[in-house]
């Protein structure tokens, strides 16, 4: 959580976002589908213990978790609804929080993406779209780790797509071309977002009941 400090920091940043202090830039934020996963190892968490982990949340998170995240009643069931709590309450939920809060203060257009692309085999099908791994796509920087092994031609054609995405973005502040799914700007009341995949896709309300629910929530317990 960012340290306000009344000096480098002289207000949250969505505080500022909302008032329109901060500097007016076209802005693109975003998550993947499975933020936590490199944190949660396979077999690490058992449907107890998600199920006792949602009881130390206030109601209405206490009683509504498990309904949005089954805990099921397998170690990979488990794993999943932990994943999937976790990634929204700290990722995606909060990017939607920003982009409404940069939305609010300025005109410069905000675009929202939801990175889903998974490299093939076992690591794809283990760790899905995990916490950094667009990254790996968006520098190419996958062509010259061990991941290289794993790549196919899916994973240069996301790779293409993004590098030209964010390129265009910088030299012109809109990342379409005119060719593929128009990226549309950011509305609050839509919740509008790009799906990078192989097919990206548009999309609207991007996991909507669980950030209502998580959106009153500024901190998760670590303990």
């Amino acid at each position: 959580i960012p340290y306000v400090d009344g000096w480098v920091l002289p207000a949250a940043p969505v505080e500022s976002f909302r008032a329109g202090t901060h500097n007016h830039v076209p802005v693109i934020i975003g998550t993947n589908a499975d933020e936590v996963s490199l944190m949660v190892p396979d077999g690490s968490v058992t449907p107890a213990e998600v199920t006792t982990f949602f009881e130390r949340f206030p109601e209405p998170l206490r009683s509504q978790l498990p309904v949005l995240y089954p805990p099921g009643t397998t170690p990979e069931e488990a794993r999943t609804a932990y994943i999937q709590a976790l990634g929204d309450g700290q990722f995606t939920c909060q990017a939607r929080l920003i982009s409404r809060a940069l939305v609010e203060g300025q005109t410069e257009p905000v675009r929202r993406y939801f990175f889903t692309h998974t490299v093939p085999g076992p690591l794809g099908v283990s760790l899905g779209a995990f916490h950094g791994i667009e990254n790996f796509y968006l520098f190419r920087t996958a062509e010259s780790t061990l991941m290289a092994m794993l790549l196919g031609p899916d994973d240069r054609t996301v790779m293409d797509a993004l590098g030209g995405w964010w390129t265009r973005l910088a030299s012109t502040g809109d990342p379409n071309c005119g060719s593929g799914p128009t990226w549309p700007a950011y509305d609050a009341a839509t919740d509008p977002y790009l799906e990078i995949a192989v097919t990206p896709v548009v999309g609207a309300g991007l996991h909507t009941e669980a950030c209502d629910l998580w959106e009153p929530i500024t901190e998760i317990p670590t303990e």
